[in-house]
């Protein structure tokens, strides 16, 4: 007999291996692993698509007194209110070209625009020191060139996952949703103490490592090299006193494959694929910060993936785009009698696994075996969705009107569990 495995979160196709978590509390999962990706140096392999009529090929614009490279598709029959994605690429990468696997595929549902930060790829140097605040002011003053009214979804890879969350809290009125692909972590004094534990180093040892930094091969690239140095250096200040973000559609992907470096000469206090797990809990903790802070947020850990998903599951990443796009406003909650909550409280099999409903403060509570136990709200009676994981629950009753079964609803479907107790 084939178990069915029931996951929280399931992506949207069955071979997908991915899962979703929420690190409420300070909970985290004894068995998940998440890979830690400081920055990468080089591009991975690409998927290469046939471009579309709608897309336009690569070309330069004047921004100010330099030319940057860019290639938009949908900008000219976009609808009145549509949202614009914006991708955002990781350290020191042709911003173009890490986007390829995907972008096709996103505008055939969505306006998008792709570019090259400056002096990075085929954009010309502007001559400011790349501060992450001019970063996020440079492509803001880009979209006014390519008349890219807000609001826009920001997509940020590696890198570019800190620089979105700086252009949301410095233009708060213009961002519709955020997709972090597998992100760096702009980690505080007192987390990157607790990261550098995990990985069985040193601050000294860390500290080292950035000081043998290889120089890069242009000038943008090095300019960028000593941006994320100074950042690392000092703790990320620009990102440690950011107000809240708007309350948008927020999704994280976290890579989660182990890839050994050969390279890595760093004397650690355990073996690689322990410092991996190690650290990999310690990432998880501080991610999960990016979706709790807003009400429809979702952390997903993929892991058949290395640090660029959008190359190795292109499609998983579209759909996260998707989704975010195409996100309602948030359901509101509605307070139930607490003798009404006690009802849905119980034990639900299917496959073999359980989903155990629980009550603590008048706060039900959902948990799937081996998985952490998220907080429900509800719509409505026997209607409850999760904040975290864009996911409803409906609950049955038989004919005499006791609780008997509850649904899941998760990615288009419709997964029923029997009360057994």
């Amino acid at each position: 007999m084939v178990r069915e495995e029931i996951v929280i979160g399931h992506g949207p196709r069955e071979d997908h291996k991915e899962q979703v978590f929420l690190a409420a509390g300070g909970q985290i999962m004894k068995r998940l692993t998440l890979s830690v990706v400081i920055a990468c140096l080089a591009v991975t392999c690409l998927v290469v698509t046939a471009p579309s009529a709608r897309a336009q090929e690569a070309r330069m614009v004047q921004v100010g007194d330099h030319q940057m490279r860019v290639r938009t598709s949908g900008l000219g029959d976009r609808e009145a209110g549509a949202p614009v994605v914006v991708l955002e690429a990781g350290f020191m990468l042709d911003g173009l070209s890490a986007w390829t696997s995907i972008f096709e595929d996103v505008a055939a549902f969505v306006p998008v625009i792709a570019y090259d930060r400056a002096g990075i790829g085929q954009s010309e140097l502007d001559g400011v020191p790349p501060t992450p605040q001019h970063i996020v002011d440079k492509l803001h003053t880009l979209l006014g060139v390519l008349d890219a009214d807000p609001p826009y979804v920001l997509v940020g890879h590696s890198l570019g996952g800190p620089f979105i969350r700086l252009f949301a809290a410095s233009y708060p009125d213009e961002v519709a949703g955020l997709v972090y692909v597998d992100p760096t972590a702009t980690t505080s004094a007192e987390e990157q103490a607790d990261l550098d534990t995990a990985m069985g180093i040193s601050a000294e040892q860390r500290r080292q490592q950035l000081a043998e930094a290889p120089q890069m091969p242009t000038p943008g690239a090095n300019a960028e090299m000593t941006l994320i140095l100074e950042q690392f250096d000092r703790n990320w200040p620009d990102f440690q006193t950011l107000p809240p973000g708007p309350d948008i559609p927020v999704t994280v992907l976290m890579s989660n494959r182990f890839q050994p470096s050969p390279s890595d000469a760093i004397e650690r206090d355990c073996a690689p694929r322990e410092c991996y797990a190690r650290a990999q809990e310690v990432r998880m903790a501080w991610l999960s910060k990016l979706t709790t802070e807003v009400t429809n947020g979702t952390l997903t850990v993929v892991t058949n993936s290395g640090h660029f998903i959008q190359n190795d599951d292109p499609d998983l990443v579209v759909w996260h785009i998707r989704r975010v796009v195409e996100s309602e406003a948030p359901v509101g909650v509605v307070d139930l009698d607490p003798s009404l909550l006690a009802e849905y409280v119980g034990v639900y099999e299917r496959s073999g696994a359980q989903f155990t409903v629980t009550l603590e403060d008048e706060q039900i509570f959902v948990q799937i075996t081996g998985q952490q136990a998220l907080p429900a709200f509800a719509s409505s009676k026997d209607e409850f969705f999760l904040r975290v994981v864009d996911a409803q629950i409906s609950f049955g009753r038989d004919s005499g009107g006791a609780v008997n079964q509850l649904v899941l609803h998760q990615n288009g479907r419709d997964i029923p569990w029997e009360r057994v107790r």
